[in-house]
């Protein structure tokens, strides 16, 4: 769940303890997850971009194997 509606919801209802939550998919989650600037930078870079709209859906284990790189 990526939606900036959703996510702020569940903040503000005290169910993660914030933005830089490990939980949730946002950039300062995924620093405190362990995720390096160049990691994710990799990883953007290698989905591309997509005008196609919601079509693609990104599998989790692929920005592990960037991670590991």
């Amino acid at each position: 769940m990526l939606s900036k509606r959703k996510l702020h919801k569940l903040i503000f209802d005290d169910y993660v303890k914030g933005w830089d939550d490990p939980r949730i998919f946002t950039l300062d989650g995924l620093r405190r997850r362990g995720y390096t600037p160049d990691a994710i930078n990799e990883f953007c870079d290698s989905i591309g971009v997509t005008r196609r709209g919601n079509e693609n859906i990104i599998p989790l284990h692929f920005l592990e194997n960037v991670l590991r790189k």
